[in-house]
């Protein structure tokens, strides 16, 4: 996924879950701490920066980190959360935001 992520812009920025927020969404305690994780991504070659996603706002994170393409795994596809997020893209100034899916 981040190899064909990369492929497709000049700058990848990828966001990990900090803890909390992992715990927040799925309930439970994530088995490899946040900055072990952020590490591991942070050595994949296609990856130009890792930052901590705090919290599900897609839309923000796009403002908040300039981009314009949103790259998700290809099971959210046609997914009310997809629609939703598409939805969010096109609502930021500038236009030409959208959201990419991706195998993994």
């Amino acid at each position: 996924m981040l190899k064909n992520a990369r492929a497709l812009c000049d700058y990848l920025i990828v966001a990990v879950s900090t803890d909390e927020l992992v715990q927040e969404y799925k309930h439970k305690s994530p088995i490899i701490p946040y900055e072990n994780r952020k590490a591991i991504v942070e050595a994949i070659r296609y990856v130009d920066k890792v930052v901590p996603q705090v919290n599900m706002d897609k839309k923000q994170a796009a403002i908040d980190n300039q981009i314009d393409l949103m790259f998700v795994g290809d099971d959210w596809k046609g997914t009310e959360k997809w629609n939703r997020i598409e939805r969010e893209l096109a609502t930021i100034a500038g236009g030409g935001k959208s959201c990419v899916s991706s195998s993994y």
